[in-house]
């Protein structure tokens, strides 16, 4: 939305450079489009009016949302984004926000009025290492709030010196132990996007873009006030030359896809693919987040190792783990975990047992009727 100095020419977005991209991606169907910052909420509702308008006249199920802080949000802001069906999430560091974005106060009489006008998102949480520890009680924390809560971690970012990667073993662990901790909450438990992503890896269902191949048949485009291109809204260090020219210099999104940059980098994902192939947890994640990696190494040749790590750790720790669950200890489970693994039809390997053993009981044939009961399953 804009960057630094809200009043310097390029530095806010316009209606031009929504036209623009409604231009350039007229023969596309665009299924989401975010408002981020910078703060959303300090360009005015009459932006908002038009350029919605707009957006959604050319795509009509298009999903419109915003990434905000929420501290200005009152009653006249709030009509215009529940026009427009638009729930911001809003940066909340949890129990140390006091200490990180040091607006509390201000949020929880935003809360509020946010949630009065039926416009409440979820909450986004930054994991650092001074609050990774205490995922559990940030967890509580915001279940006490009737929060929902998306917990990222924090990134090595070329353009914030305060920004840093993660020590991998120690975020498996905590993650681990995090996961273990929600799945047993039965007392009015919330869901948790943390633990639902790593499942949805673990599933081979799909989950994170930081999971999934988001160069390739889906893909993300970011667009600067001043209508620089990128893949995502991520930091995009200047020294590795992704930036994919200007909106103003295209016709169609085949041209951003032709740019000499954005060939390069396309590239470059191809070349962390094949040399994730052969890993046993390819499938989960597909390199992981191109962003993290190319803030890691410019050229795009290896995956950055922290988040490798962690993420190889999650996914074995979570597929033991659910692969022992039996239908006798459903009592004991979180019912938005257990409903998150029916969703997507996960069987575990103790209930598949089990149905194998009850299948052969009710067999009458004598002869054989294990083996034939297990030639027919794998057939």
């Amino acid at each position: 939305m804009f960057r630094k100095d809200l009043d310097a020419e390029g530095n806010k977005i316009t209606l031009e450079v929504v036209r623009q991209i409604l231009k350039v991606f007229k023969d596309v169907n665009v299924g989401t489009w975010i408002w981020h910052g910078g703060e959303p909420l300090l360009i005015g509702k009459e932006f908002y009016e038009e350029a919605n308008a707009m957006i959604r006249e050319q795509f009509k199920k298009v999903n419109i949302c915003m990434q905000s802080n929420l501290t200005l949000i009152d009653d006249e802001n709030a009509a215009v984004l529940r026009k427009w069906n638009i729930r911001p999430g809003f940066s909340f560091d949890g129990l140390t926000n006091h200490l990180t974005r040091k607006n509390t106060n201000r949020l929880m009489r935003s809360i509020p009025t946010a949630d009065k006008n039926d416009v409440l998102g979820g909450a986004i949480m930054i994991i650092t290492k001074d609050n990774i520890r205490q995922m559990i009680d940030d967890y509580e924390y915001f279940k006490r709030l009737g929060l929902g809560c998306k917990m990222n971690l924090i990134f090595a970012a070329h353009k914030n010196m305060n920004s840093y990667t993660l020590d991998g073993k120690m975020v498996a662990e905590e993650i681990c132990k995090f996961f273990d901790y929600w799945i047993l909450d039965t007392y009015r438990p919330a869901d948790s996007d943390l633990c639902e992503r790593y499942l949805m890896a673990a599933l081979d269902a799909g989950g994170s873009c930081a999971f999934t191949d988001c160069a390739g048949k889906d893909y993300w485009f970011s667009t600067q006030p001043d209508g620089t291109i990128y893949h995502c809204g991520r930091d995009w260090p200047e020294s590795a030359a992704v930036s994919f020219g200007n909106i103003f210099e295209m016709e169609s999104v085949q041209d951003i896809l032709n740019h000499p940059n954005h060939v390069r980098w396309y590239e470059g994902t191809r070349r962390m693919l094949r040399h994730c192939s052969d890993c046993d947890y390819f499938y989960s994640c597909h390199s992981g987040c191109y962003n993290d990696n190319i803030q890691y190494d410019l050229t795009m040749n290896k995956p950055e190792p922290e988040n490798c790590y962690t993420h190889r750790h999650v996914i074995s720790h979570i597929i033991s783990v659910i692969n022992e669950i039996d239908y006798d200890d459903m009592p004991k489970y979180n019912p938005r975990f257990l409903n998150f693994l029916f969703r997507h039809q996960f069987r575990s390997a103790k209930m598949m047992k089990n149905i194998l053993e009850e299948s052969i009981k009710r067999i009458e044939t004598p002869v054989n009727a294990e083996n034939k009961l297990k030639e027919f399953l794998v057939i």
